[in-house]
């Protein structure tokens, strides 16, 4: 009985007030360790890069920004005085501006098709079969643990076909049969 009554008058004389300083220094102390961040809600330099490179929506205006040079050097420095040497340079700076953009874009379309292929798989597994074995299970997962170190792979690969496909086939500053006589020197690998 006597603790219970001393534990009572402790309670009674407890500055409740004091607890709000524990939660400044808790949130002090998560804040140094690195737990919680504060974050602004306004849009920095930071945030506006993390946008356009994190999203498909940023990317894609990032991809639109990236075409907009080469668009400006064809209505406003080759159109009004067409020379050949201003073509070559307009074709170099389209080239590889349409080619930075592309990719932009292809690697997030990539990256969705490689992350969204084994949520539709197990779909279509389960709509056919009513449930998803656990040999497909295990299959999933295996592709989850290797899809990211695949991705590099696929980033490479659209690289080159997308290289390949402006270089050669649309602006031809790179001759396939004879390297040599490429238009561009450069392009000779």
């Amino acid at each position: 009985g006597l603790n219970n009554c001393h534990r009572r008058e402790d309670t009674k004389d407890y500055d409740w007030s004091g607890e709000e300083d524990l939660v400044e220094e808790e949130a002090k102390f998560e804040e140094r360790m690195g737990v919680t961040k504060t974050t602004s809600k306004r849009w920095g330099i930071k945030r506006i890069i993390t946008f356009l490179f994190s999203s498909l929506i940023g990317s894609t205006f990032l991809a639109g920004i990236l075409v907009l040079p080469g668009v400006l050097v064809h209505l406003y420095w080759y159109n009004p005085h067409p020379t050949e040497h201003r073509l070559y340079v307009k074709d170099n700076v389209q080239a590889w501006l349409f080619w930075a953009a592309a990719n932009l874009v292809i690697s997030w379309y990539l990256a969705m098709i490689v992350d969204v292929l084994p949520v539709i798989v197990q779909y279509f597994i389960a709509a056919a079969w009513g449930h998803v074995s656990e040999y497909i299970k295990t299959r999933i997962q295996i592709y989850d643990s290797l899809k990211n170190n695949v991705k590099p792979l696929l980033y490479a690969a659209s690289g080159w076909v997308s290289w390949v496909i402006i270089f050669e086939n649309i602006y031809k500053l790179y001759n396939p049969d004879d390297a040599s006589s490429s238009q561009v020197g450069y392009t000779e690998r």
